[in-house]
């Protein structure tokens, strides 16, 4: 069900994951840096975004030409790809066994010797531009979500979109580099390599690249995700947006900061399993099928940086149903704290997450792998396997729920709930929650 994997770290600091793999004839790797959104400041929003498009070009002294370049992965039949989060960006280039190490020689040279010119980086500016509007047109939870990260969120503010683009306009290759000198260092950084490879040739490689990079300065980690502060809820957030007929509704607790806690972010995985998901969980059932009030409904635990941030259920429906919708949702977390959940209900949901567990290392991919074992080791944290996971899983009991739901779901002072669309329903949802507050954002 799991494969052996092996840790190297350099004198610098440079972790390596190693997940050895037989017979796949692929070879995946990638390069997790400790940089993302909540790395930012107002002098710098969109850098960790634009850095990431600019980086995954692998331009270096050695290989200059980003097209050049381009066109060798392709032509190998390689993937190439980057991402960035709120604490984290990623490079990876998945290719053939048989070219691995020509590719990871690319990654690796261009994050140690890393050469930038003006005209890629025009070309990037417009893209990320083009790509910041159309988010902003097209994606109407845009404009909520700036709405939560300015006014619900005290201990780091993210950019609006509106920001991000002016930033991102003015940004320039001084700018971009002194970011990257503060973040881009060995000591905040992970490689992963897995598929089949010779263990010994990467390492030699990775030796004879890498272990040489010293940083110029001190390394800059990403701040915590943004908590609300305390005694903040209960608060609800009215974002007007007549741009859409439907409205979104966020309902979110906020969770204490902590370490990180496989069983009990494994029970937050249960509840959001036993209200949402499938036909049959028990807000799918009420609001969509007996109601008929929505489409689809779903419920997560947001982990960041491994300790617990927010547990949320989200929506989009027709705006004259909030209050009901609300009413719903706060009745059957409410029912989860004063009713111990019935077996036969909870080995329906465990079973099914069991399952989905099994199924997941079956597809024998060396991704998927990398992305399990990466997460916990660029976080400093003990690796847990597939197999981990799911015997943990397995611990689970209604009264770890019922815990869990007592202890952070039925509190007035975490909830946070923030709806958009064209008509405010404060009046309502004030008779539904005794003393919440109502903020309203109007269009601007």
């Amino acid at each position: 069900m799991d494969q052996e994997f092996m840790m190297r770290t350099l004198s610098n600091g440079l972790r390596v994951l190693l997940i050895p793999m037989k017979d796949v004839g692929v070879t995946y790797m990638e390069l997790a840096v400790r940089c993302g959104f909540l790395s930012e400041g107002p002098d710098t929003f969109e850098y960790a975004h634009f850095l990431e498009h600019m980086q995954a070009q692998y331009t270096s002294s050695k290989n200059r030409s980003s097209s050049a370049i381009n066109d060798s992965i392709e032509a190998a039949g390689a993937v190439s790809n980057a991402s960035t989060w709120y604490d984290e960006t990623r490079y990876y280039i998945t290719s053939k066994k048989e070219d691995s190490l020509r590719f990871l020689d690319l990654m690796l040279t261009s994050f140690v010797d890393y050469k930038m010119d003006e005209e890629t980086l025009e070309a990037e500016r417009e893209a990320i531009v083009t790509e910041l509007m159309k988010r902003s047109g097209n994606d109407p939870w845009h404009r909520l979500k700036e709405a939560l990260n300015e006014y619900a969120y005290g201990k780091k503010r993210m950019a609006t979109m509106e920001e991000r683009i002016d930033s991102t306009k003015e940004a320039t290759i001084e700018g971009l580099f002194a970011f990257r000198d503060r973040y881009y260092v060995p000591e905040n950084m992970l490689l992963t390599v897995s598929g089949e490879i010779d263990n010994a040739a990467v390492m030699s490689l990775v030796e004879k690249t890498v272990a040489t990079l010293r940083p110029s300065l001190p390394a800059m980690k990403p701040s915590s995700y943004f908590v609300p502060p305390k005694n903040l809820g209960p608060v609800c957030f009215f974002v007007e947006n007549d741009s859409v007929a439907s409205s979104f509704l966020s309902i979110s607790w906020s969770l204490e900061p902590r370490p990180y806690d496989l069983g009990e972010i494994n029970t937050g995985k249960a509840i959001s399993w036993i209200l949402t998901s499938g036909m049959r969980s028990r807000l799918m059932h009420r609001l969509r099928t007996e109601l008929k009030a929505v489409y689809g409904i779903s419920a997560s635990m947001d982990v960041v940086n491994f300790g617990q941030s927010t547990f949320s259920i989200e929506t989009e429906v027709d705006a004259k149903h909030i209050p009901l919708i609300l009413k719903e949702v706060l009745k059957e977390v409410l029912r989860l704290k004063e009713e111990l959940i019935e077996h036969e209900e909870f080995d329906r949901v465990k079973n099914k997450i069991i399952m989905a567990n099994r199924l997941t290392p079956l597809s024998i991919e060396p991704t998927r792998y990398a992305s399990q074992y990466s997460d916990y080791v660029l976080w400093d944290q003990e690796v847990v396997t597939f197999r981990d996971k799911l015997a943990s899983f397995e611990t689970v009991t209604p009264s770890d729920v019922q815990k869990f739901v007592e202890n952070n779901l039925v509190r007035s002072d975490n909830l946070i709930i923030a709806y958009s669309g064209s008509q405010d329903r404060g009046n309502k949802i004030k008779k539904l929650i005794p003393g919440v507050r109502i903020v309203s954002i109007k269009k601007t």
